[in-house]
């Protein structure tokens, strides 16, 4: 049988607090949006073919074709400076470990119960959470 699970781990924050300012921030926040904006389009593909129709049988409703799970980390990242993605100091990647650990220790707590089940993700925490009231 083939696994129906797939867990997404997000590091690529969604939205900023800050404008980029400078013309090196502006190109890469337009590298981040275009990813984000694949990304985005992903998940809602994912999510869509959960309920397509049987080509088959079309009156049988396929459910559930993939269970999406998704570890976010975008509300920590977004606070770092768009340089911070070359930072390569030892301490710094350690908090990222740190960091990185604690949110999967979460989901690990808050959704594990649901892989195998149903979809754990939900577009709102990310979406909605990330954009109110923020810069992109």
């Amino acid at each position: 049988m083939a696994a129906r699970d797939l867990l997404v781990i997000l590091n690529n924050p969604i939205s900023r607090r800050d404008l980029p300012l400078t013309m090196a921030d502006v190109h890469n926040r337009t590298n981040e949006i275009a990813f984000n904006t694949s990304l985005i389009r992903e998940f809602s593909a994912i999510q869509h073919m959960a309920a397509a129709v049987d080509e088959e049988d079309g009156e049988r409703v396929h459910m559930g074709a993939v269970r999406l799970h998704v570890i976010s980390g975008t509300a920590l990242m977004r606070d770092l400076s768009i340089s911070s993605k070359f930072n390569t100091d030892w301490s710094f990647i350690l908090k990222l470990h740190d960091l990185g650990h604690a949110a999967a220790e979460r989901w690990l707590n808050d959704r594990f119960d649901g892989v195998g089940i149903a979809s754990t993700f939900d577009p709102a925490e990310i979406y909605a959470s990330e954009t109110i009231g923020r810069a992109v």
